[in-house]
């Protein structure tokens, strides 16, 4: 009798561990959906939404109207547009020997999402 009731609770037990699925595990959205949290989306980039405030705070301290590089005006979209067609934003802003902005080269997400943009034509979007 003992034996038959310690076989039935060990199989009731068994039932309730197999029918009870584990309430908590570690997935993460990067295993689950291959998303890099940390990934550039260079997609679409547009001008007003990116590329005029990043240059609004890294470059137009220097690069406007009465500023030390007044010679190389980036305030205006044709501004831009007329550097990005001639290569030297991208270069410029690449170089790591003589850095734009002078403090030292923007992240390489900032640097791709330009070069994104340059390649689409420098739209005023």
């Amino acid at each position: 009798m003992k034996k038959t009731i310690f076989v039935l609770g060990t199989l009731m037990a068994l039932v309730f561990l197999l029918a009870v699925p584990p309430g908590c595990y570690f997935d993460n959205e990067q295993e689950l959906y291959g998303i890099d949290p940390n990934a550039c989306d260079t997609t679409a980039v547009s001008y007003s939404g990116y590329i005029k405030p990043l240059i609004q705070n890294n470059c137009l301290s220097c690069h406007s109207a009465g500023a030390v590089q007044e010679s190389t005006p980036l305030s205006t979209h044709a501004d831009l547009k007329n550097y990005a067609e001639l290569g030297l934003l991208v270069a410029r802003t690449n170089d790591a020997t003589n850095p734009m902005p002078q403090s030292g080269l923007l992240p390489e997400c900032d640097r791709n999402k330009i070069r994104a943009w340059v390649n689409a034509g420098a739209p005023n979007n």
